[in-house]
């Protein structure tokens, strides 16, 4: 240690001691000044308002980079000043949002419940906290906790009769159960928040929630009634003018469009839905966007725009903490890798998303990491170790309910069978695996599998399995 370190090194000790040497009276009183003369520099901001749909107006102040010292003085120098306590709310409130601006999603949650504790929060502004840290941790990959906190939140919001916030909750619970694959029960919620949305008038999340229900109803395979319920959402951002929803809707209808075997229109639409999100500067949704337009060029076999596409959302997902989509673009990227012909990488990166998706405890993105991990340990003629998956893979899915996931899964472990000369078996996987992979999938997709077979049934010198 250098004699400017020691220097340093006592003179924090020194300074810790004399501030532990004041009378709790005194050191309130400190505290006190210091807030004071801070506020008299930086201005006193004001406190954080709620629009009609439970969003903050977030403007930025001067005191936002200093937020949170404020706050601690404010909480020090309440038992001497009993007004400071509402400034320490107001500045825990502040440097929530500030968080949630830099993308530190767990801290943003975390200040978001301190200030949602805060005994003299109001019920009505703590019920708002709470939905917003239950949603910036589900995003963050702390499931668990999310979902706690978007039960108490909404409860208190059905109690308190605030139907704003009611409808936010079931929004946000909605979201969980989609992503969790179920798909009934996200309906359920998304229906009676819209109705509460209608109720209210507000038009803006109605059309945030017909496209929310038209993105369950497209992985249940009801393409009509969900391509239905994005027009009208598109209609409805479009009477508003909000370029930022239009942007989301648009994504989503490219991916239903990708799904539909639409793939001109689908490229369209997903190039203008990424514009119009750069537009207004969601990143999370860029990400988003970048991640699907990506999975459009590798199913059209572009593999060097694949790779480049899914790289900048892997970038975007991580800069914003978006860690579920994190797990997915990893996926992507070595499925991209895989069909390159790059399988050690490809390994590599679904390994890498399985242990993201097992942190994020997400049953459904597990499965399907396992089940590209399967295919790349084939394409390393690790047939006993990829069988084992497939196995595994199909189980999940079956309990999962995913008609699209168990069919491509069955119809990837009769490949694996064939090549280990399992004829029969492989024929018995094929024939449960094609008829749920054509009720979900596009059509170039199960082109794409039935082509995989071909190759690999001449490859072992065989009869193809349709047969």
């Amino acid at each position: 240690m250098d004699a400017e370190t020691a220097y340093l090194f006592r003179h924090a000790l020194l300074r810790d001691a004399a501030y532990q040497l004041q009378l709790p009276g005194e050191r309130a009183r400190l505290h006190a000044l210091a807030l004071d003369l801070l506020e008299g520099l930086l201005g006193v901001p004001p406190r954080l308002e709620f629009d009609a749909s439970g969003e903050p107006e977030f403007r930025p102040h001067p005191c936002d980079p200093h937020a949170l010292d404020l706050a601690a003085h404010a909480a020090a120098a309440s038992s001497l000043d009993a007004a400071a306590a509402s400034r320490e709310l107001l500045y825990v409130e502040r440097a929530s949002y500030r968080m949630l601006k830099a993308h530190d999603l767990a801290q943003a949650a975390s200040l978001m419940q301190r200030a949602a504790a805060h005994p003299l929060q109001p019920a009505s502004r703590r019920v708002l906290l709470l939905l917003s840290a239950g949603r910036m941790l589900h995003v963050g990959g702390r499931g668990a906790e999310a979902q706690a906190l978007l039960r108490e939140g909404t409860e208190l919001a059905r109690a308190l009769g605030l139907d704003a916030a009611l409808a936010r909750g079931l929004t946000f619970q909605g979201i969980v159960l989609h992503e969790a694959n179920r798909l009934e029960e996200a309906l359920q919620l998304y229906e009676q928040a819209l109705t509460l949305r209608r109720a209210l008038g507000d038009r803006r999340m109605e059309g945030a929630l017909l496209d929310n229900i038209s993105a369950s109803q497209a992985r249940q395979g009801k393409a009509a009634q969900a391509e239905e319920n994005l027009r009208r959402a598109l209609d409805i951002f479009g009477e508003l003018g909000d370029e930022h929803f239009t942007g989301g809707a648009m994504v989503n209808y490219g991916l239903l469009l990708m799904r539909t075997a639409r793939q001109q229109e689908a490229r369209d639409m997903l190039e203008q839905g990424l514009a119009r999100l750069r537009s207004t500067g969601d990143r999370r949704g860029e990400g988003m966007a970048l991640s699907i337009l990506g999975g459009w060029h590798l199913n059209q076999g572009r593999h060097a725009d694949a790779l480049a596409l899914s790289r900048q959302a892997l970038e975007v997902h991580r800069q914003v903490g978006n860690r579920r989509s994190e797990a997915k673009a990893l996926g992507t990227l070595g499925v991209v890798l895989r069909r390159s012909g790059a399988a050690a990488a490809a390994e590599e990166h679904q390994r890498a998303a399985l242990a993201l998706y097992e942190d994020l405890e997400d049953r459904t993105g597990y499965v399907l990491a396992l089940s590209n991990l399967a295919q790349v340990l084939v394409d390393l003629g690790r047939l006993d170790e990829a069988a084992a998956l497939f196995e595994r893979a199909i189980e999940m899915q079956h309990a999962l309910r995913y008609g699209f996931g168990e069919g491509m899964a069955l119809c990837d472990y009769a490949l694996c069978l064939t090549a280990q000369g399992q004829i029969e078996q492989a024929r018995e996987a094929w024939r449960r695996g094609v008829p749920l992979l054509a009720a979900h999938a596009s059509p170039p997709e199960v082109q794409r599998v039935k082509a995989a077979m071909l190759a690999v049934c001449a490859r072992a010198q065989v009869p193809s399995l349709e047969f």
